[in-house]
């Protein structure tokens, strides 16, 4: 879910599936325990997720500070935190046209950081996305597999991880009457 407050508008029980703790054991197992890392959060909105995934990657905490001087356009206008030498971990739940992620790329590499990842749960790739993350300064952009990813038009950048896992472990849960928080570490909790 987008926001916690959504879950008011449904009528039956409703379970709040995350990506975070899953992403959290690949950025671990990629950059090994020698690497100093930063999780970075987009915008002040998403400072309180990117906290608990800083947590989790053992590393610090980074804010980007974004201005929006249009509709559906975003400024990167700061680097809130110390990335200088330091592996940044970026973390969001949606990628529509990439325009702010490959901006925030942009604005950590000028403030330091050697390599810059990004996370993300639901891959929308509208155009121009794909190019523009071919083009970006990320290392990486792992996504999953919850909105289909083009196998031809995906750059090298680009890597999807599957959470039919997690979608299976869930189903089984919940049929079993078995905690499905248990699955998510307790990180799908929304209050």
């Amino acid at each position: 879910l987008h926001a916690g407050q959504v879950q008011g508008f449904f009528r039956i029980p409703v379970d709040h599936m995350v990506a975070v703790p899953m992403f959290a054991q690949h950025i671990r197992d990629y950059l090994g325990s020698d690497v100093e890392r930063v999780a970075v959060a987009p915008d002040t909105g998403r400072a309180k997720l990117a906290g608990k995934f800083a947590e989790m990657i053992g590393g610090g905490l980074v804010v980007l500070n974004k201005e929006r001087p249009g509709h559906n356009q975003a400024k990167v206008t700061g680097v809130i935190g110390d990335v200088a030498g330091k592996v940044a971990v970026m973390t969001d739940d949606i990628i529509d046209t990439a325009g702010t992620l490959c901006a925030g790329a942009e604005a950590l590499r000028e403030a330091g950081a050697t390599r810059v990842i990004a996370c993300a749960t639901h891959a929308l790739f509208n155009e121009p996305a794909l190019e523009r993350i071919a083009e970006s300064a990320f290392e990486k952009v792992i996504v999953t597999d919850t909105v289909p990813v083009d196998e031809l038009r995906k750059p090298g950048n680009v890597e999807v991880l599957s959470i039919s896992g997690l979608l299976a472990e869930t189903i089984h849960n919940v049929f079993a009457d078995d905690s499905v928080s248990a699955i998510f570490a307790g990180e799908n909790q929304l209050f």
